[in-house]
């Protein structure tokens, strides 16, 4: 049985990393991210290189939608996975945040900590 992968957050350089070592051990990755058609090159070229199946699939780790609605889909689209990697965040303007700056400290709360929880 073919194992499932999936990597939230999958466009950084880590993500794509930890992608052609799982795809490498034979897993069945489903890489999701903004702007996921950016990401079809690679895809393609770990399915030829390793004869995994990559999927894509479209993500946002800030958008107000109901987290249980990726779930949904996830399932609905691809069954069961066996493992989840979450590689999204961001690295924000700490030093405005240690400042003051709300709004940027907010951000970083919410991409870094908020939406990890909900996902």
């Amino acid at each position: 049985m073919t194992s499932r992968a999936l990597i939230l957050g999958a466009k950084s350089v880590i993500a794509k990393a930890l992608a052609g070592e799982l795809a490498l051990g034979g897993s069945h990755l489903i890489l999701a991210a903004r702007q996921c058609e950016v990401l079809r090159p690679f895809a393609s070229d770990l399915t030829l290189s390793t004869g995994r199946q990559v999927d894509l699939i479209e993500f946002d780790a800030l958008a107000p939608s109901d987290p249980s609605a990726l779930a949904s889909e996830l399932d609905a689209e691809f069954g069961d996975f066996d493992l989840a990697i979450l590689v999204f965040g961001c690295l924000g303007r700490h030093r405005d945040a240690a400042a003051g700056d709300r709004a940027e400290a907010e951000r970083i709360l919410h991409t870094n900590f908020t939406a990890a929880v909900l996902v």
